[in-house]
């Protein structure tokens, strides 16, 4: 395991997604690039919304790249590579050894990459929830003009941090 740059971690994290990329972390950067141009796509859509998750999105991503460099320069200085005996000739010291030894090295790394990925569900529900605004945008412009003066924007964020206070309650409440 290679160790990875910080400083280089934190510049290409200037484009959510190119960190996580660079470290390997290649699923996690390439959802959080396609959120990213997802938000600036709908800005129009929802000018008061998706700029505010533009900036949540931007932030979380810079910085759990950062931590995510630690966890892996971290990894890397703890694991030395595995060596293989002088004498492999000894019974129970050989190749089955080596193997077991790598496999060991490897598998704080995996369940890194592992870890941590948006369910499809999340992603589902927000892709359906997105689809009904612009269809209702499209089809139906009166009645979007009508949720415009309503300020459906201000109301929809109001019931997603409602209910991610909730969700973060009810999951927190359950740990203690």
């Amino acid at each position: 395991m290679t160790r990875k740059s910080a400083f280089l971690t934190f510049v290409l994290s200037w484009l959510p997604g190119l960190g996580h990329l660079y470290l390997g972390l290649n699923k996690r950067g390439l959802q959080f690039m396609a959120a990213f141009f997802a938000c600036i796509i709908l800005i129009p859509l929802l000018p008061f919304v998706f700029p505010f998750v533009l900036a949540i999105l931007w932030f979380y991503s810079l910085f759990d790249a950062l931590q995510k460099a630690t966890v892996i320069n971290t990894l890397a200085s703890q694991q030395g590579a595995p060596s293989i005996p002088a004498d492999s000739g000894d019974a129970g010291i050989g190749r089955d050894s080596l193997t077991t030894d790598l496999d060991q090295a490897i598998d704080p790394l995996r369940a890194l990459r592992e870890q941590n990925t948006v369910n499809p569900l999340w992603i589902g529900g927000v892709c359906i929830l997105v689809g009904l605004l612009v269809l209702v945008r499209e089809v139906f412009p009166i009645v979007w003009h009508m949720l415009v003066v309503m300020h459906i924007g201000s109301i929809l964020l109001a019931v997603v941090l409602i209910g991610f206070g909730l969700w973060l309650i009810r999951t927190y409440s359950k740990k203690s």
